[in-house]
Formats: C-alpha cells, sequence, structure tokens
C-alpha cells in the first residue's frame, strides 16, 4: 500500500525512531543524527518465525531488540496489553497483521481460536511429538489387554504421565478410538 494512503502511528516506546501501519508495516522515522546528519527512514525489513508470525529488530540508543508486529500493530492503534491478554488474529493467519484482525484475547481464547482455524499445532503436526495416531491407537489396545502404564510408556519412548494423559483424553483427544 502507498505510504501517503496509509495510515501510520508511532511505536510505543519508539516515538520519533518507528512508526507502524494498520496494515503491518515498520518504518523508521527520517531524522537528523548526530552532528547534524540525515537519516532517511524506510520499511523495516520483517522476519518470518516458524510459526509464521512476523518480528522486526528496533534500535533505541544503540541497543537492538526484536519485537511481534501484530503487538506493536496493536499496542499502537488500540491500548497497551492488558494484564493477562494476548494478541490473536481474527482469522488464524500469523502474517495478517491488520489491525482490523487483531485483538486482545487470553490464551485460552486465543488457542480457541488456533483450534478453529485448524493452526493448533497438537497430535503429529506439534514438533515435539514423538508417537503418532497409530501409536496413540495402540495404547489404548495395550492398555485394553492390561499392561500397565510403565511397560507401555517404555514401548513408545514416553513418560507414564503421557501415557496416562492420552488415556484420559487430555492430549491427542482428536484421534479416533475404535471401541
Amino acid at each position: 500500500m502507498s505510504d501517503e494512503l496509509e495510515t501510520w502511528a508511532p511505536v510505543c516506546g519508539y516515538a520519533g525512531l518507528y512508526e507502524v501501519s494498520r496494515s503491518g508495516d515498520v518504518r523508521g522515522v527520517d531524522r537528523i543524527i548526530d552532528r547534524g546528519r540525515h537519516w532517511k527512514g524506510v520499511t523495516l525489513f520483517q522476519k518470518t518465525s516458524k510459526s509464521g508470525h512476523r518480528n522486526v529488530r528496533l534500535c533505541c540508543n544503540g541497543v537492538h531488540t526484536w519485537h511481534w508486529v501484530h503487538r506493536l500493530v496493536l499496542e499502537s492503534f488500540t491500548k497497551p496489553c492488558p494484564d493477562g491478554m494476548e494478541c490473536a488474529h481474527n482469522n488464524g493467519n500469523p502474517a495478517d497483521n491488520r489491525v482490523e484482525n487483531l485483538r486482545w484475547d487470553t490464551r485460552k481464547g486465543n488457542h480457541a481460536d488456533k483450534k478453529l482455524h485448524g493452526t493448533m499445532a497438537c497430535g503429529v503436526h506439534n514438533a515435539k511429538a514423538k508417537i503418532d495416531d497409530a501409536d496413540v491407537r495402540e495404547i489404548f489396545k495395550l492398555r485394553a489387554r492390561g499392561l500397565i502404564l510403565k511397560d507401555i510408556s517404555r514401548q513408545f519412548g514416553v513418560t507414564s504421565a503421557n501415557v496416562s494423559m492420552i488415556l484420559q483424553r487430555k492430549t491427542w483427544a482428536h484421534v479416533e478410538i475404535s471401541s
């Protein structure tokens, strides 16, 4: 979007140094730096995390810090993050940082959105998963045959607590288990 048509606001804590747009761009502000030299502000490069969220590196007094773009947008165009809240993307796209797509919500509300949009990293989509859907079904079969949690956990390389959580349907609840 053209800079002339876009609405910009100062980045909270970086007024006079950086601005953020309603669509999620971040730019430096034209300014005079040491000894009268002019610094031309430009749109900053945004790095994309593995989760798809964008962040940008800002500098103040020689200290460089990475910031989530969605938070910069929401804090600059609405209000600071209320206690116990986090930034949520209404459409489930973590790269869509338009102010209209963002809101403050609880962690529980944000996770409910992820489930709704199918972006929750659960089951085999979780990078830390040590088992898969077939293993979960096998865990139920082994337990039905009378094996104890300790023996089942050894077989799959997980803890007894993990097996217990699976059997209680607190984790891997999305896997269908035939009776």
